[in-house]
């Protein structure tokens, strides 16, 4: 059994260490073209593998909220100035640039009336590519969902007509969230076909630092609910990561079902960890320009809570994160 498994099950000798490294990070160490990171399965698993034998930490997650890209999202590539557009199955336009984060060209719907016509697209083999290749090598890969919430908020419609919208056209949001609930249920399900027994989510835009508890508990918290429960029936674990200070959702948090909530430097780590297991939750601004030390000491304070905890970055390891710094927090894992 995974390490990570261990310990959410809370059988683990030590503590597991699962930074968030994503493209930027591992394309650097690995020495892979970003565009060649998102186009090509090969390509990922290549830089998630070396990245992690570099560093020796304990997971590799294959963490593309589309996972690997279908025959038709790679024909749509398109070579631009600063990288490759990509047009995604359900409509979104993402740019791949070759340094730097991809970032949202344009959102899947234009006007509300297109979301009628609007259809799920079919997961097909070629998208679980990355995750299966991961699996080949190491026997556990986690694979990675956008809650609705966030998937809603930041690929299917504009963000600020969106958040306008939770008040004024509620039939509509709780429609555009039932369809982000489908196509990610549905990815959910291959993903755990091909082999994950954990899927970590993410529900950035459910953040008290964007809307209010009660919208949360209004539009995020439901369709959280739903797809928590279909995937713990379908047979996998859960983590789920909101940004920021949650300390007013976290009591809605608890209540469900995940296997362990994923914070970053907002939140306490032993206070957390009383309630659930904890992940997280060194900062990603530290990986970057603190010291070896003050990463250690970071790290430590998290180790030495021992059962029922993680020991992770904050959110997503930035791509100029320092190496030794990483290699300080795996170290202290490891101790």
């Amino acid at each position: 059994m995974s390490l990570l498994l261990e310990a959410i099950a809370g059988k683990a000798e030590r503590v597991p260490v699962a930074p968030l490294i994503t493209l930027g990070h591992a394309c650097r160490i690995a020495g892979v073209a970003q565009v060649d990171y998102v186009l090509k399965p090969e390509s990922y698993a290549e830089a998630q593998l070396k990245t992690k034998r570099y560093y020796g930490y304990d997971w590799v997650w294959s963490h593309q909220f589309f996972q690997g890209p279908s025959e038709r999202e790679r024909q749509s590539a398109e070579r631009v100035a600063e990288g490759v557009a990509l047009t995604l199955d359900f409509g979104a336009r993402l740019l791949i640039p070759h340094k730097g984060m991809p970032r949202v060209l344009s959102v899947a719907l234009s006007n509300k009336e297109e979301l009628s016509e609007l259809e799920v697209p079919e997961i097909g083999e070629e998208k679980m590519a990355p995750l299966k290749l991961l699996l080949e090598s190491e026997g556990f890969a986690a694979g990675n969902l956008r809650m609705p919430f966030t998937f809603a908020a930041t690929l299917l419609y504009p963000l600020e007509n969106f958040l306008l919208d939770l008040s004024l056209d509620k039939r509509f949001v709780h429609a555009l969230l039932d369809y982000a609930y489908r196509y990610n249920l549905e990815l959910a399900k291959a993903m755990i076909n091909a082999g994950a027994e954990l899927i970590f989510t993410e529900d950035p835009s459910a953040s008290s630092s964007v809307i209010s508890p009660s919208h949360y508990r209004e539009f995020a918290y439901p369709y959280e609910k739903k797809l928590i429960r279909e995937i713990k029936r379908q047979g996998a674990k859960t983590v789920l990561h909101i940004c920021g200070n949650i300390s007013a959702l976290l009591e809605d948090m608890l209540t469900l079902g995940v296997d362990a909530i994923s914070v970053d430097e907002s939140m306490d780590m032993a206070t957390l960890r009383e309630k659930t297991v904890a992940w997280g939750n060194v900062a990603p601004s530290l990986l970057v320009s603190g010291s070896p030390d003050e990463v250690a000491e970071a790290s430590r304070a998290i180790v030495a809570l021992r059962e029922g905890v993680v020991l992770s970055s904050g959110c997503v390891v930035p791509g100029n994160a320092k190496p030794e710094n990483i290699a300080a927090m795996v170290a202290a894992a490891k101790e």
